[in-house]
């Protein structure tokens, strides 16, 4: 059996996401926060007893606030992707097949309190090609450098998932 050696806990989700191989010659960009003016209306919906139709009110909610994103003048289109992700790197599923060692510039929108758009340099550690699609790539990533601001984004956003996943019951003890 193989021993567990992550450091942070890792949580299933789905969020705008884009990934682009990063030339040589921009080998030396660093993680970062978007300095971007983005304005979203970032009220939490009312818990409701009925779990399914508040999951579907939140998706919902999400593709408005992406659309208000849209017409932002500095706005890249993203695409909602499935991901795993923690404070120290992610998988996802690309169609792009990309190499060990190779590096990524991954930008992701945090559904926090308020929105946060990051920039993450990563390293690309795994590709396992998914065998029942051709042209479709497991690609595990190893984020660079990031910051400690960027770290804590990122684990507050693990945190709140993991909430909410329990049902948003969290007790001291």
């Amino acid at each position: 059996m193989k021993k567990n050696t992550r450091k942070y806990s890792r949580v299933n989700t789905y969020m705008p996401f884009d990934a682009r191989l990063l030339p040589p010659e921009e080998h030396g960009l660093k993680s970062r926060i978007s300095d971007d003016d983005i304005i979203i209306d970032s009220m939490r919906l009312p818990e409701l007893e009925d779990k399914d139709l508040y999951a579907w009110l939140s998706a919902i909610n999400s593709k408005l606030d992406m659309l208000l994103l849209s017409q932002q003048e500095n706005f890249v289109e993203m695409n909602f992707k499935p991901l795993n992700i923690s404070a120290s790197g992610m998988r996802f599923t690309a169609r792009q097949r990309f190499e060990v060692g190779d590096l990524l510039e991954i930008k992701i929108v945090l559904h926090v309190n308020p929105h946060k758009v990051l920039y993450l340099i990563a390293a690309v550690i795994r590709v396992e090609q998914v065998s029942f699609k051709l042209n479709s790539y497991n690609i595990a990533v190893k984020f660079m450098d990031i910051s400690d601001e960027i770290k804590n984004e990122l684990l507050k956003y693990d945190f709140s998932r993991q909430v909410e996943f329990m049902g948003g019951k969290l007790e001291a003890k």
